[in-house]
């Protein structure tokens, strides 16, 4: 079944070094029928992973290494997701570590899609110690809420949630400054 390809190759990624054995089995075919999309050329992709990884001390990581060897597409990660039948949560992890955040910063793709999806990109991308910085961040709370936007005159209702989006967005771009920095 493809649950059981997932699990068993998601394991195999999982090894400490599994770039041998992935090479061998891109040089039998042995991916072709079920991940053609897999080729030699992404095998320094996942090589170049793993020192990061091993440098920031973070795991390895068998969805992670399952990315990096697949085209940074988010439509072809998505494909290989549903083929694979993985659970929506890796679906989007996957399609995350797909995309291309460079004009992000590594807090507000935490912040706004998971810290899971920040270390991801950051691996991916080669930088080991802000990928370990990354990895132990929490991410702060909104300093202000509808009650106080209500109090400064705002009537209840979608505007004030819009209110508080738009805020929060510019929280986000601003790079998160407590309450007082931010009024």
């Amino acid at each position: 079944s493809r649950e059981r390809i997932a699990d068993e190759l998601l394991k195999l990624l999982g090894l400490p070094n599994p770039s041998a054995t992935v090479a061998l089995m891109l040089d039998r075919g042995l991916l072709q029928p079920v991940l053609p999309e897999i080729s030699a050329a992404q095998l320094p992709v996942l090589r170049g992973l793993i020192a990061p990884e091993e440098e920031a001390g973070i795991a390895p990581d068998g969805l992670r290494r399952l990315a990096s060897l697949l085209p940074r597409d988010v439509a072809i990660a998505e494909s290989v997701a549903v083929r694979l039948k993985l659970s929506n949560k890796a679906r989007k992890r996957l399609a995350c570590a797909a995309q291309d955040l460079a004009a992000l910063s590594p807090q507000a793709i935490a912040y706004r899609l998971g810290t899971a999806c920040a270390v991801d990109q950051l691996l991916l991308d080669r930088h080991a110690d802000a990928a370990a910085r990354m990895s132990k961040w929490k991410a702060p709370r909104l300093p202000i809420g509808g009650g106080v936007l209500i109090e400064r005159g705002l009537r209840e209702g979608p505007v004030v949630s819009r209110t508080l989006r738009k805020i929060e967005e510019r929280w986000v771009e601003a790079g998160f400054p407590d309450g007082h920095q931010f009024d």
